[in-house]
C-alpha cells in the first residue's frame, strides 16, 4: 500500500491570513519561505509551483499569489497558491490509501505527498523540503 508523507519547509516563515481581496498579509515582519503553509493556505515558490504543474497532479490547482506586507506597503508575486481537492480525515488517516502522484491536505493546515510524489521531488532536489512518514510527527507512541 502506497503511504503517505507530511511535508514542511526547512526554512521558517511568518504566518499570514487571506484578506478578503485574495492578498495574502503577513502577521509579522514578512519571512518567506520556499513553501508556506498555514490555516487554510498552502503557497509555493515559483520553481516549486512550475514543478507541480509538470507532474500533472490530480485535483490540484494553481493560481497565482499576492503576498502584502502592510507595515511598508509592499506587494510580492514570488509565490502561488496550491488549493488541494483531496483532504484526509485525521480520524481516517490509516484507511486512506494514496494512488501514485498525490498531495492532499488534513485538517486544512497539514500538507501530505504520497510515497510516489516524494520520491519525485526528492529526485527534483527541493532540499528545502522534509518528509516525515504517515504521522509520526504529530503523536508520539502511534
Amino acid at each position: 500500500m502506497a503511504q503517505w508523507f507530511h511535508v514542511t519547509c526547512e526554512a521558517e516563515s511568518d504566518n499570514l491570513f487571506q484578506l478578503a481581496d485574495g492578498r495574502y498579509q503577513f502577521t509579522a515582519h514578512g519571512r518567506t519561505a520556499p513553501l508556506m503553509i498555514g490555516y487554510g493556505y498552502v503557497l509555493a515558490d515559483r520553481a516549486l509551483a512550475k514543478y507541480l504543474v509538470s507532474r500533472r497532479l490530480q485535483e490540484i490547482e494553481i493560481r497565482p499569489a499576492t503576498l502584502y506586507r502592510r507595515t511598508t506597503n509592499e506587494e510580492f508575486d514570488t509565490h502561488a497558491e496550491i488549493c488541494i481537492g483531496s483532504e484526509i480525515e485525521f480520524e481516517k488517516f490509516d484507511e486512506v490509501q494514496a494512488h501514485g502522484e498525490q498531495l492532499a491536505i488534513m485538517g486544512k493546515q497539514y500538507l501530505f505527498a504520497s510515497s510516489a510524489l516524494k520520491e519525485e521531488l526528492e529526485r527534483a532536489k527541493f532540499e528545502y523540503l522534509r518528509f516525515s512518514e504517515g504521522l509520526s510527527e504529530f503523536c508520539a507512541g502511534t
